[in-house]
């Protein structure tokens, strides 16, 4: 008998209605209209990857961007908000990293201009869209326009330069001809271009005092590496040759190159490579040579893989590169002439293409699976084993090997890293749990030495700036390996705390809380448990609590924004920003400590998100987002080190004030069945009363109260629900959080779920005969649970969901090739192992073995193409209730993934899903397709009468 669980429960409201837009409830106030999934693809955003900052802190720019259509670029000045440009930018369809760009002292900005959303509808493969570049002098807002662009860059360090790379190629006379195109190099103030053609590659050095490039002509006719002096002007051509050049690898430092030279060889099948080089870029470059089938000690049969870029040591004394298996071409013999001539005595199964079998074979002992071989051909057809030229001994060293296959070189160029997982793979791809041997191996020398045997990879090796130790976790401890004493510290011993994570719900033994890094000065590192920082030595023998009052308040301190991208350690003499959360309340906020000493000082902490912190070079100029249930995630930037009075800088939508918006969330707390206290968000409708009952749709995975104080933008989602939509159009949503136990995860969600609907509906807020519930995935798997277990849902809607653990737990996982049997040992499963020792564990939380208790209407979405949860999990779910006669449907978008990606099934899905809710919750009228479905051969015309936005 199906329960509903309505166990007593303890009611604690901890945070009051978010009333940011309080006019709404005014008397007699203008009624606005719901957000409606026409409304969705004109909404606009900033995309993260698109905002950037000039050097002076004076000039703000970023992408704006509707769902679907043409985006604009914003510049705009920070200290003078009048002075603001907006560019037309074509349809960029995502990214946004590197598409703009300002020069080292904030003169000028570039950016690309994409084809619009019109253009590319005209294009065709003979004339394909084109990206063009836009360059705007900041002193007068004079604009120049380059057509036709690949790519593009500043001059590093040099304020002085602009190198635009075309996208047309020259006219192709045969199969040889090059992949060169025209580098322009154009000089800011004077406008001057130099242009260079027949260029694969270019780039500049971090000083900007030259520019390298490579030649790619037709027929390799005058193919080389070229470099320019922006000092002198002068045009060295360092390298030439009959061959194909890869990569233009610099240093950090700016004074060494490494290039890769390919050349044909009659007697293999691919190109053979060598390595051109320069260093001493203060005066005029020095070439260096290594063509490793000049030297006796390289392995034979190998060459140098052109899939792995070459580089310099820090010392500027060795090369890296990486090495592989090279062809050789087959030489004919008589029995290649015999069967050429017909000998039939000498015919073989599969001599054409048309008679080869197409087979494989799986077999029990592959250390890994067919299938994920079949996800990784590439990958392993790419891989090759990293190795050394010493130059001064002139002696090549390989690292990696067939065992010992990813190799982490240290900074100081003097140890590495060798991790081994051959003996563990197999059986990590079958219970998720991942061993490797590690070692320790001498640069100079390639000799190796076992540091640990079997060990867990959990928490990562991390090597120190100084190259001389490393970090590593085992079994709740972190400890610290010396390469140079060979002196194993368990450094969290003493420290008055634990670094195992106590949300970590599944089948692991003791994970890790995480490892912030070392300390610039490789002295000490920083560790976070549960709640705070610590900063613990090298030896274990010093710790402190630097954050202190973690533990205490419920405040996580949950990660250091990293201002300095190209940092080496944490340098503790800098201002240290950290993203804090209240676990009690989920408010969240950014705080600071001071000199690597025990205090964080809280800056901000609001009932807000923030989401990124970002510092403009060598000034004390910071911006960063923040965001509310109400509030889109705008831009403030302030010039005080202690964040206080920042100004808003972007305005996300203004528009949306003409919607009917949800007012804000509420916290609820409830008390699960198994005695766990735990949290809910309560999203309000738009135009809520006190005192008024709501209809409700329940959405869940796992954890979701983090959101509480997070926007949703309205899109159209790959899975169909989108909380700002339904909040719009008179819907509460509830967002709970479950905490699981091993081997019940279906049961798990029965006893979380149900007792965060009773703490709900007690608000007076959620109408108890109107609530439906929704999940995608995982979600999917807990909503066809539980409507298994209770009657309280009047719909549901389940995306993707599992809903036979026995079935599933053997199918592949084809997004990656693996199988599903780790995700069900050592991850979202959380199972104890196979269903063969814990049948009873598997079958209780199975939906298709309770299909039977089902009398909540179910909507299903599963696709055919579904790469992480079969199709057949789908079907074997929809036929058996089919066959029960219990209400469901489901909705198949053939050759779509796990999600919805294609923009016309996106809209379809979005509207069917609230059709279904509207019809359930709101007593709505049921369309044709809801109340008797569409036969095959009416289908064309059934769309046709669909709403059909975004066909423009």
């Amino acid at each position: 008998m199906k329960k509903n669980y309505r166990s007593a429960i303890r009611l604690v409201v901890l945070a009051s209605l978010l009333f940011f837009a309080a006019g709404n409830f005014v008397s007699g106030q203008k009624e606005l209209p719901p957000v409606t999934w026409y409304d969705v693809p004109d909404w606009k955003h900033i995309p993260g990857g698109s905002v950037t900052m000039s050097n002076d802190g004076n000039w703000f720019a970023y992408w704006y961007s509707p769902n679907a259509g043409n985006s604009e670029l914003i510049l705009q000045h920070t200290l003078d908000e009048e002075i603001r440009e907006v560019f037309d930018i074509g349809e960029t369809r995502g990214g946004g990293a590197n598409a703009i760009r300002f020069n080292e002292t904030s003169g000028f900005i570039a950016f690309l201009v994409y084809p619009t959303e019109e253009e590319r509808k005209r294009a065709s493969r003979d004339n394909p869209p084109q990206n063009n570049l836009k360059l705007v002098d900041l002193d007068n807002m004079e604009k120049k326009v380059f057509e036709k662009v690949n790519s593009f860059s500043f001059s590093g360090e040099n304020p002085d330069w602009l190198a635009v790379h075309l996208s047309t190629p020259q006219p192709s006379r045969s199969n040889d001809a090059g992949s060169g195109t025209d580098l322009l190099v154009y000089e800011l103030e004077s406008g001057n271009v130099l242009n260079f053609g027949n260029v694969s590659s270019y780039s500049f050095d971090k000083k900007g005092r030259w520019l390298a490039w490579l030649i790619d002509s037709y027929g390799k006719s005058g193919n080389g590496i070229h470099f320019l002096n922006l000092e002198t002007g002068n045009v060295i051509p360092a390298e030439s040759g009959k061959a194909s050049y890869r990569y233009l690898n610099w240093n950090d430092d700016g004074d060494g190159l490494a290039v890769l030279k390919g050349v044909e060889d009659e007697g293999w099948e691919d190109m053979l490579y060598s390595i051109v080089a320069f260093r001493n870029f203060d005066g005029k470059p020095v070439k260096v040579e290594y063509n490793p089938h000049e030297d006796e000690d390289f392995p034979e049969n190998m060459t140098i893989s052109p899939n792995r870029a070459p580089g310099w040591s820090d010392d500027m004394r060795s090369l890296f590169f990486g090495i592989h298996m090279a062809e050789k071409k087959e030489e004919k013999d008589d029995t290649d002439e015999d069967q050429e001539n017909g000998d039939p005595g000498r015919a073989t199964l599969g001599e054409s293409d048309e008679e080869k079998p197409e087979v494989v074979i799986w077999h029990w002992q592959d250390d890994r699976l067919q299938s994920v071989q079949q996800r990784r051909e590439n990958q392993d057809r790419n891989f090759s084993y990293l190795s050394v030229y010493h130059i001064d001994e002139s002696r090549f060293v390989q690292l990696a090997d067939d065992y010992i296959r990813s190799v982490n070189v240290a900074s100081n160029d003097i140890f590495a890293l060798g991790t081994d997982n051959s003996k563990y793979q197999l059986m990590a791809g079958l219970d998720g749990r991942n061993y490797a041997d590690i070692y320790l191996i001498d640069v100079k020398t390639g000799e190796k030495e076992l540091l640990l045997e079997r060990h867990r990879m959990l928490g990562g090796l991390n090597i120190s700036p100084d190259g001389n130790s490393f970090l590593f976790y085992r079994e709740g401890n972190y400890y610290s390996w010396d390469f140079i004493s060979g002196d194993e510290v368990n450094i969290t011993r003493n420290v008055p705390t634990h670094f195992t994570n106590d949300r970590f719900d599944r089948n692991v033994k003791y994970p890790p809380t995480p490892a912030w890094g070392w300390t610039s000065d490789s002295e000490e590192v920083l560790i976070r448990d549960n709640w705070d920082v610590w900063k613990i030595s090298a030896n274990g023998k010093r710790f402190e609590n630097l954050t202190r009052n973690g533990a205490e308040n419920r405040w996580i301190y949950q990660m250091r924004f990293r201002l300095d991208p190209g940092e080496e350690g944490i340098d503790l003499d800098d201002p240290m920003y950290i993203r804090v959360f209240d676990d009690i309340s989920k408010r969240s906020g950014i705080a600071r400590i001071d000199g690597g000493k025990p205090g964080a000082r809280i800056l901000m902490m609001d009932d807000a998100q923030y989401g990124m912190l970002g510092k403009v070079k060598d000034k004390d100029i910071f911006y960063y987002t923040r965001q509310t249930v109400t509030d889109p995630p705008d831009y403030y930037i302030t010039r005080r080190d202690d964040l206080s009075g920042a100004e808003q800088v972007t305005r996300i939508y203004p528009e949306q004030e003409n919607f009917a918006m949800s007012p804000g969330s509420k916290l609820i707390s409830f008390v699960s069945d198994r005695g766990d206290t735990l949290d809910a968000a309560l999203f309000l409708p738009a135009g809520y009363e006190e005192g008024k009952e709501y209809p409700t749709v329940v959405y869940i995975y796992e954890r979701l109260t983090q959101g509480l104080n997070s926007y949703t933008r309205p899109a159209l989602p790959g899975g169909g629900f989108n909380r700002s939509v339904y909040t719009s159009n008179g819907y509460a949503v509830l967002m709970p959080d479950i905490v699981y136990e091993m081997n019940d995860p279906g049961m798990s969600s029965v006893w979380c779920v149900l007792p965060a609907v009773d703490a709900a509906i007690e608000t007076g807020i959620v109408d108890p005969d109107r609530i439906g519930i929704h999940g995608h995935s995982w979600g999917g798997y807990q909503t066809s649970f539980l409507i298994t277990q209770t009657d309280i849902f009047k719909a549901a809607v389940a995306g993707a969901p599992l809903t036979n653990m026995i079935s599933m737990y053997s199918l592949i996982y084809w997004n990656t090739g693996s199988t599903n049997q780790p995700i069900f040992e050592s991850s979202q499963g959380r199972f104890y192992g196979g269903y063969w020792d814990h049948w009873e564990a598997y079958k209780r939380n199975s939906p298709v073995y309770f299909a039977e208790n089902v009398e909540t209407p179910l909507l299903l979405m599963h696709n055919d193409k579904d790469g992480a949860v079969d199709f057949t999990q789908g079907i074997e779910y929809y036929n058996t209730l089919r066959r029960l006669k219990k209400p469901v449907i489901m909705l198949q978008y053939p050759g779509e993934n796990h999600s919805v990606a294609r923009r016309p099934n996106r809209i379809d899905y979005a509207f069917r899903m609230m059709e279904f809710m509207d019809h359930y919750l709101k007593d709505a009228d049921a369309p044709d397709w809801l109340e008797k479905g569409i036969p095959l051969l009416e289908m064309e015309d059934h769309l046709k009468q669909r709403p059909a936005i975004l066909n423009r």
